[in-house]
């Protein structure tokens, strides 16, 4: 006898249900108005730790374009964190569709790997990826570390395995007769992936994007030890800042949490842009 399969909205009770929902929105707003008020609160009534200010203080904006080098930083960060993502939804494509639909041996194990490889702490591979960098600099006599190329060399790294791995799950729902079915009206490997596959996978490969993207954006300690003066991504500039309000009789923690701010914007705006997709995907993903 089959059992019947309960619809996820009745595993918890409707109360139940409401309490951990508004728990849950609770621990995303709160903080999140808080922020917003501490970024126009006076770093005098901030440093004093009020809830509240007296005032909004606005200069706290503009004093974060001048005494932060935000700007230089957001650019910095889009340029690598973006040409990254792209690069690696590009090669991720091939990858997955090649092992979700190609029969080889080692194939369970090559995308087991894959999911393994994100459990590996980024400074057992930090280390020996700067040591490949360095040795590259010395035989080629070019600049390596602190360009934008080696940034993105070094973020594709691990966004790459992810990315191939979620597009070769995702890929599974597709079914292998519309593939069949192109291939006997003449259709070859390359235009089957661009031309019927790749219409059908936009919402995994616009969560394969964001995943990629954020690699890069919230990273502190490869672009601490990897990036240049000219190349310092939004993480690395906004912990300049702070270290140089370390024994200052007046920390600027409003100018800072305005910068915070700011420097989310351009992952909200990719949200929001890629919304519908995300859901998407997400959902695809979640039934698989």
């Amino acid at each position: 006898m089959a059992t019947r399969r309960r619809p996820p909205e009745e595993l918890f009770n409707p109360a139940v249900r409401w309490i951990l929902t508004t728990i849950l929105l609770l621990s995303i707003i709160v903080p999140l108005c808080y922020m917003i008020v501490l970024s126009v609160t006076p770093n005098v009534e901030a440093a004093a730790g009020v809830l509240f200010p007296h005032h909004l203080a606005l200069s706290n904006y503009a004093k974060m374009w001048a005494g932060t080098g935000l700007a230089r930083g957001l650019v910095n960060s889009v340029i690598i964190c973006g040409a990254s993502s792209i690069i690696a939804v590009l090669l991720g494509l091939v990858g997955g569709y090649v092992s979700a639909r190609a029969k080889f041996i080692g194939r369970g194990a090559f995308l087991t790997g894959l999911l393994a490889f994100q459990s590996v702490p980024t400074v057992m591979i930090l280390l020996p990826m700067v040591i490949v960098m360095a040795g590259l600099q010395n035989v080629l006599n070019v600049a390596v570390v602190g360009t934008h190329w080696a940034m993105v060399v070094a973020y594709l790294t691990f966004a790459l395995p992810l990315v191939t791995w979620f597009v070769a799950a995702y890929m599974d729902s597709v079914p292998r007769e519309i593939d069949d079915a192109a291939r006997l009206d003449g259709a070859g490997s390359i235009r089957v992936l661009f031309r019927i596959v790749l219409p059908l996978i936009v919402p995994a490969l616009a969560v394969a994007a964001v995943l990629s993207f954020l690699v890069g954006w919230g990273d502190l300690l490869i672009a601490t030890i990897i990036s240049g003066p000219d190349t310092h991504t939004v993480a690395v500039t906004l912990n300049n800042f702070l270290a140089t309000q370390e024994g200052q009789t007046l920390p600027q923690y409003g100018t800072l949490m305005a910068a915070s701010l700011v420097s989310a914007l351009p992952i909200i705006v990719l949200y929001l842009g890629l919304q519908r997709f995300i859901v998407a995907g997400l959902t695809g993903a979640a039934v698989k």
